[in-house]
């Protein structure tokens, strides 16, 4: 709920090909999907606590440091700019 997930440091959005927009929540230090259909905030990349653990099965124990910028690219999958960790991560599109 948006109300009591709030955002800490928004630095950039994208929208899915859904309608979602998904939002680069840097000070939470974590990756967030907003959807406008049912007013939600999830967390979709991130622990919420900075490091540099990679889970490449699990993208709610992949830590992330400060993301920075978001994009989808043009199969569906997000690039993630993880800026204090100085990586790039894609999440693929689940199909």
């Amino acid at each position: 709920n948006v109300v009591t997930a709030p955002l800490n440091g928004p630095k950039d959005l994208c929208v899915d090909r859904d309608g979602t927009i998904v939002i680069a929540d840097a000070e939470n230090n974590l990756v967030r999907r907003f959807d406008p259909k049912i007013s939600t905030l999830s967390t979709i990349v991130g622990t919420g606590q900075k490091g540099d653990r990679l889970v490449p099965t699990d993208p709610l124990a992949t830590q992330v440091f400060r993301p920075h910028g978001v994009r989808m690219g043009p199969g569906g999958d997000l690039v993630i700019t993880d800026s204090y960790n100085h990586r790039v991560l894609r999440l693929r599109r689940q199909t």
